[in-house]
């Protein structure tokens, strides 16, 4: 069976930028197989790999590419290395690759945490306007909401104050969600009580 020998497991690199990576690859007992490999990624990820084929021992160069259709974020992918006849024959090996913002996305990361901000503000206004009309069941499911929606705010102030913009970019995201199950639940919740949602 393919053995991949040697391999980085880490990459980072900048939205738009290109990446180039080796791969050792033997079988397990010293014998002369031909081997396919495969990089498993998301389409945004572009990889190119030569040779399309070898004899083992051989090496592969493999370049992969963040589009600018790539997310700022850590994605997991995997190598594969198979036997070219017997595609059931093959060892997977695990890999991040971290997407690194320009300093124009630094700013689109900042500016999106902000345009947040107001309607996590009046997400927080309506809750206190309602919370005394709600069932405890209700109350408690918000009240929970609220806070994790607090804590990711105070995550994301303190990621992009560390200039960590890939975890700032997957929070931001976690926070949209937050406030979009707040929003539903008050839809839920004010179609049986009336409450002037005038600020």
């Amino acid at each position: 069976a393919p053995n991949i020998a040697e391999y980085q497991s880490n990459f980072s690199v900048l939205i738009g930028e290109s990446v180039l990576t080796t791969l050792t690859i033997n079988e397990t007992n010293n014998k002369t197989i031909s081997v396919a490999l495969a990089v498993n990624l998301p389409a945004e990820i572009e990889r190119n790999i030569t040779p399309a084929t070898c004899f083992t021992p051989c090496t592969f160069t493999v370049s992969m590419t963040a589009t600018n259709t790539s997310e700022i974020k850590v994605y997991d992918g995997t190598f594969r290395a198979s036997h070219s006849a017997f595609s059931a024959a093959y060892q997977e090996r695990a890999f991040t690759f971290t997407v690194l913002p320009t300093e124009e996305k630094k700013a689109e990361i900042r500016q999106k945490y902000q345009d947040l901000l107001p309607t996590l503000s009046s997400v927080q206004q309506q809750f206190n306007s309602i919370k005394g009309s709600l069932t405890e069941g209700n109350r408690t499911l918000l009240q929970t909401l609220m806070d994790r929606a607090g804590n990711l705010s105070a995550d994301i102030q303190a990621a992009l104050d560390a200039q960590d913009f890939v975890r700032a970019n997957t929070l931001i995201g976690e926070l949209n969600s937050t406030i979009s199950q707040i929003q539903a639940k008050f839809s839920e919740v004010t179609g049986s009580i009336s409450v002037d949602f005038t600020f």
